[in-house]
């Protein structure tokens, strides 16, 4: 019985910081409003991956191959996520509100590497 009131508990959390990071979204009045918005969140989620990376960085600093393998796949992997975010929402006329759904994507990939 524990389990699943924890297992819910845990399940509500997330949906309340999901609520939380989407609210100030909520109250933007315009288009500009919600992309500035949306963009500080990504700033948010990006710096936090920077400083994890760093971390892994200072932490195996005396192993330099893993160091250099670890590099290359995280050149590789933002080439891979910039590639398909750019095919799920390509440039078009209307650019406006492809900012803020790639900042929020963007943002959301980098909480779930971040958990």
């Amino acid at each position: 019985m524990s389990a699943k009131k924890s297992a819910k508990g845990e399940l509500i959390k997330k949906f309340v910081f999901i609520i939380f990071c989407f609210s100030g979204i909520c109250f933007a009045q315009t288009q500009t409003e919600m992309n500035q918005l949306a963009y500080a969140e990504f700033q948010k989620s990006d710096k936090k991956l920077n400083e994890v990376y760093q971390a892994i960085l200072s932490e195996y600093k005396t192993a330099s191959l893993f160091i250099e393998k670890l590099k290359k796949s995280q050149r590789l992997w933002v080439k891979f996520r910039d590639a398909e975010l750019e095919m799920k929402y390509p440039v078009s006329e209307n650019a406006n509100p492809r900012v803020m759904y790639v900042s929020n994507i963007e943002c959301n990939i980098l909480k779930r590497i971040n958990r």
